[in-house]
């Protein structure tokens, strides 16, 4: 391997592993850290100082992937085995992609605004929409988890299209 195929490697295992952590997390957070705030078996500052650590890793991650991701994407795109198919399923990876990191920042700023919200003294036109924003709030994690999961197939199939182009040519 050249110096250039090793740090090519390096990046492609950094980028994955930062995917795996985040999709992972989400699914570990999702499965088996909801069900046991939701019954109470875990405080509520436990709670939030999880959210805060997991949130810092996820942050991590997205910049890890923004930057390694784009190398890849270029290297990839320099490459004569690049075809159509290839570059529409990389436009739906991207995509998926950047949807992932919308609802990420908009999850983050919805837990900053009920943060603050906690610090304001309850008032009673309030509770409504309060237990409704209670209700709602699991809808971002789990738009977030399918998407990682796309994601991570749009993954794999970009490797078979790019391998199938390059055995046809």
């Amino acid at each position: 391997m050249t110096p250039v195929e090793t740090t090519l490697f390096l990046i492609k295992w950094i980028h994955g592993m930062a995917a795996v952590a985040w999709v992972g997390g989400n699914i570990f957070y999702f499965f088996v850290l909801t069900p046991l705030i939701s019954k109470g078996e875990i405080s509520g500052s436990l709670s939030r100082n999880i959210a805060k650590g997991f949130g810092i890793l996820v942050r991590m991650c997205i910049g890890i992937l923004v930057i390694s991701g784009s190398i890849i994407m270029l290297e990839a795109l320099t490459s004569p085995h690049v075809n159509s198919q290839y570059i529409a399923t990389l436009l739906l990876k991207i995509s998926f992609s950047i949807a992932m990191f919308y609802f990420v920042w908009r999850q983050g700023r919805r837990r900053t605004s009920r943060l603050s919200n906690y610090a304001q003294p309850e008032r009673p036109e309030s509770q409504g929409s309060a237990i409704l924003e209670l209700v709602s709030t699991p809808r971002i994690p789990i738009i977030i988890l399918c998407l990682g999961i796309i994601t991570f197939l749009l993954s794999d199939l970009l490797a078979i299209i790019f391998l199938s182009s390059a055995m046809t040519n």
